[in-house]
């Protein structure tokens, strides 16, 4: 029986495998009035299948609301020659038949998607190897955009 060579991770798998890690953090999640309200929340975050796939574990904590988990996974698309997001979560949402494109653009992870509802924009940016901020972005036209939720993560030593 003759060996298939596998594949081997790209570059661009290199790139997601910074945010490997154990993350906890406070976020400021807004509400429609523009309103903020603290948080707090941790991500597992590792590599998988053969270094192709970034899988996110997420949980938020607060006290005054019912625990929000979701799950992530990020990939490459060498055909597409852009980043993929899938987003599952307790609410029900995600599991888009397509997944969300994203590229690296200005030492951030971009992901842009476009709905129903208007456009929403996913960024991720590595301060630091031990600071990560994520922001999640709003708007109707794809121009203005308002702020929904931004956090400030740093990771837990092993």
């Amino acid at each position: 029986m003759d060996c298939i060579d596998l594949p081997s991770p790209a570059e661009s798998h290199r790139q997601l495998e910074a945010f490997v890690g154990s993350w906890h953090g406070e976020e400021r999640r807004y509400s429609d009035r523009g309103d903020p309200e603290m948080r707090r929340g941790s991500l597992e975050m590792r590599m998988d299948l053969g270094g192709f796939f970034l899988i996110s574990e997420y949980r938020e904590d607060n006290p005054s609301y019912q625990h929000f988990r979701g799950h992530g996974i990020y990939g490459w698309d060498e055909g597409r020659g852009c980043f993929t997001m899938y987003w599952f979560d307790s609410r029900g949402g995600g599991g888009p038949a397509n997944p969300v494109e994203g590229r690296y653009a200005n030492e951030q992870l971009v992901f842009m998607r476009r709905s129903a509802k208007g456009f929403t924009r996913y960024i991720h940016r590595l301060a630091s190897r031990d600071r990560y901020r994520f922001v999640i972005e709003k708007s109707e036209d794809g121009k203005t955009w308002r702020p929904h939720m931004e956090c400030e993560y740093t990771r837990v030593p092993s």
